[in-house]
């Protein structure tokens, strides 16, 4: 079963320091207040459009670029 957005979204934010964290806030629009609440587990169950804005933010900050292929 492929894992859920969310589950990829809480494992990434695991795995970053919190200047990561600042900046993964800005890149995406959600407000840092809103991404710190999802990273520490206070918001159970956040908007769809804030975890879509990170995931995809996530995702192209995961991509391999083009001049590596």
């Amino acid at each position: 079963m492929p894992e859920s957005i969310f589950a990829y979204v809480l494992a990434e934010l695991d795995k970053m320091p919190r200047q990561e964290i600042i900046g993964l806030a800005e890149r995406s629009g959600v407000p840092m207040k809103t991404l710190e609440k999802i990273a520490s587990r206070d918001t159970k169950n956040p908007g769809i459009a804030h975890v879509e804005a990170l995931y995809r933010t996530l995702k192209s900050a995961h991509r391999p670029s083009a001049s590596a292929a």
